[in-house]
């Protein structure tokens, strides 16, 4: 469609509704996302925004979207893995062997879940306008190491679920934005998610990217 995108951004935003978290479930975040996720709320907040910290119940979803990506892996990687094991780092080591357990039964079942994710969405976003939560759970760290400033709430919680927000809003079919909020102390970049009402929902036309 032809639409000036741009317009958007010139609308008011009084009474947009704006749903905020640190993670979509208890994945592990660090100090700073906790802090930019603050600083956004403080931001909505005085262009007159409603805010409220709360976050759709989807915690079986990440397992449904790990279950069809470890089968996926294996499926294009298995037997190249196989043959030079050397090329591939443990994570993916690990999901490709899980990947090769999965059932047909299992893969489909975990699909079912992913189309249970999306009507549990249209769900929330009757109450919301928009959802804002941490883009991944920590800023970029060196290949092979595990992020020591992690808050996990959850001890089960592997670090590699970082970014299970991402993946999340890639497999959930609703309009999704990485907006970049600044910097650590480190230089490193800090990015939030804003998933969005779908435009067959009341909000169509509402959403605006704050500044």
């Amino acid at each position: 469609p032809k639409v000036d995108y741009l317009v958007a951004i010139e609308r008011p935003t009084r009474g947009l509704s704006v749903a905020l978290t640190n993670a979509l479930w208890n994945a592990p975040f660090d100090n700073d996302h906790r802090c930019a996720i603050s600083r956004i709320e403080k931001m909505l907040k005085s262009a007159e925004c409603n805010v409220a910290y709360k976050r759709p119940p989807i915690r079986e979803s990440i397992d449904a979207w790990k279950t069809i990506q470890c089968a996926n892996l294996h499926a294009n990687y298995g037997d190249q893995q196989q043959q030079s094991p050397d090329q591939f780092g443990t994570t993916a080591a690990e999901w490709i062997a899980q990947g090769a357990q999965t059932s047909a039964l299992e893969y489909i079942a975990a699909q079912k879940r992913i189309y249970g994710l999306r009507a549990l969405l249209r769900e929330f976003f009757t109450s919301f306008d928009v959802l804002i939560v941490s883009a991944a759970g920590c800023v970029p760290f060196k290949y092979g190491a595990v992020p020591s400033n992690l808050l996990v709430d959850d001890i089960s919680v592997g670090w590699q679920d970082y970014a299970s927000m991402c993946n999340i809003a890639a497999v959930s079919g609703f309009p999704t934005a990485n907006l970049p909020v600044g910097l650590s102390k480190e230089g490193l970049p800090i990015c939030v998610l804003a998933i969005a009402a779908r435009q067959d929902s009341s909000a169509r036309g509402k959403i605006v990217a704050p500044s």
